[in-house]
């Protein structure tokens, strides 16, 4: 099951930690990751809408796109709907989105990197979560 919060109702950042702005759609299939992603996001200010693969995650766009600021999605998910094919369909619609992928695969290696193109991000997992929210304002910055 798909569970998410809506924009703007997931609000709260801890004292101590920086404050993000923007709306992440976080597509993940592992529920560890999942939930620590999420967590961590929130805590640094993020809006974020969650869902636990591809297939979930393309009516979650379709309501939610015009708040939605950054895509951040793992690679490889099940149900037919990559984190690549999710990443495309977002784009069409809004080329302006920005994406990071997440993957524990080397994506080098096994996909290369010319289809990661000027505004798309990937974080290898596992991730420290530093890592993560480096990335996560670097790509929301440009």
């Amino acid at each position: 099951m798909t569970t998410y919060s809506t924009p703007r109702e997931n609000s709260t950042a801890s004292e101590g930690f920086g404050r993000g702005a923007g709306v992440i759609l976080l597509v993940e299939d592992d529920a560890s990751v999942r939930n620590l992603a999420s967590r961590l996001l929130g805590l640094h200010g993020f809006q974020v809408i969650v869902a636990e693969n591809g297939r979930d995650a393309l009516p979650i766009w379709e309501r939610y796109s015009e708040e939605i600021d950054l895509l951040l999605t793992d690679v490889v998910m099940p149900h037919g709907v990559s984190g690549r094919d999710l990443a495309n369909r977002c784009l069409a619609d809004n080329q302006r989105l920005r994406v990071i992928y997440t993957s524990g695969y080397n994506m080098e290696l096994s996909c290369g990197n010319d289809w990661l193109r000027d505004g798309v991000h990937f974080v290898q997992k596992p991730y420290h979560p530093d890592q993560l929210m480096n990335a996560v304002r670097a790509a929301l910055r440009k």
